[in-house]
């Protein structure tokens, strides 16, 4: 490929990482302003506004440089096989991680049903908007779109661990870090396997779909009430010797039957691929790819230093991701 030809396009994780710099503040600082105009009081509009600061940035330096931005995120159609998989592998991932927001709801609150009901007084479609489509769309094209598609060259594996770090590390809560960042290696690696972002919104989408779909139930039934983002009680749990074994032996069987499930599902999804059509489409993408030089980089270790600081902070009190 020629270097210095007008349909090149250059990229690197240095410029992705100093867009997220951009888009993280960008994003702060419309939280705040909204939630001081606004206020959290109103959190459907806030929310929104916050979204839509994630992708800001990022189309603003696709557009200023004529960028190729489809073909730079991976943003395509994917195959009807991969959308399939792509089922398959959410349905064996939501038992693992329900059981990681479960332990985690031993130390800490639920994030996320603390502030639900705010949501689905609204109605189910502006919930499914707010909680589902526009995380669906704007995390997935930051994190497994701008942020791994730029980590990819150099390292798979180191890549997707990477970019699904920054996405537990952005969310700024304890309950919700450990099982973002296990499912978006496990996004990353769909990613990589079908070649398009839209595989891993489609998962993204499920997965919050299905919990809105849930609680917009449980909140129209008797079941439904104020605590259900409460604390659970790890000193009860753990006094109680047949509570403790009931749960211990769930925990084992989830582990056992799920995570391998898993494994072999993605391991088949990259198999399907192997020979794909799409890939040859990737090759003639015309898009010069910076693979010098490690994953980390000045702005990456700012960002993940002012990230942990924030996290130590905030980390009771955000929903910041969905």
């Amino acid at each position: 490929m020629n270097k210095g030809s007008e349909k090149t396009v250059k990229y690197d994780s240095k410029r992705a990482h100093i867009v997220l710099i951009i888009t993280f503040g960008l994003y702060l600082a419309v939280g705040a302003a909204a939630g001081k105009i606004i206020g959290r009081n109103h959190p459907v509009p806030v929310i929104i506004m916050e979204q839509l600061a994630l992708i800001i940035p990022a189309f603003i330096w696709f557009g200023l440089g004529g960028k190729k931005w489809d073909k730079m995120v991976a943003f395509r159609a994917p195959e009807n096989y991969n959308i399939r998989m792509a089922v398959g592998v959410m349905i064996c991932v939501y038992p693992l991680v329900a059981l990681i927001n479960f332990f985690t709801m031993l130390f800490v609150k639920n994030a996320v049903e603390n502030v639900m009901p705010a949501f689905l007084e609204k109605g189910f479609w502006v919930s499914m908007l707010v909680m589902a489509v526009m995380p669906a769309f704007d995390e997935e094209f930051l994190c497994r779109g701008m942020l791994y598609q730029s980590y990819r060259k150099k390292s798979v594996t180191g890549g997707a661990f990477l970019s699904a770090l920054l996405f537990g590390l952005l969310h700024l809560n304890l309950n919700q870090m450990p099982y973002a960042l296990f499912l978006g290696f496990i996004f990353a690696l769909m990613v990589e396997a079908t070649g398009t972002i839209v595989t891993s919104m489609l998962m993204h989408f499920l997965l919050n779909g299905f919990n809105v779909i849930l609680n917009y139930y449980l909140y129209n039934t008797e079941m439904y009430t104020s605590d259900t983002g409460a604390d659970l009680d790890l000193a009860g749990l753990l006094s109680d010797p047949s509570l403790f074994k009931e749960v211990l032996i769930a925990v084992i069987v989830i582990i056992a039957v799920f995570l391998p499930l898993t494994i072999v599902t993605v391991y088949r999804t990259f198999r399907l691929n192997e020979n794909a059509s799409w890939k040859e489409k990737e090759e003639s993408d015309e898009v010069l790819w910076d693979d010098s030089g490690g994953l980390a980089d000045n702005p990456l270790i700012i960002l993940i230093v002012f990230l942990i600081i924030l996290f130590n902070v905030f980390c009771s009190n955000s929903i910041e991701f969905s």
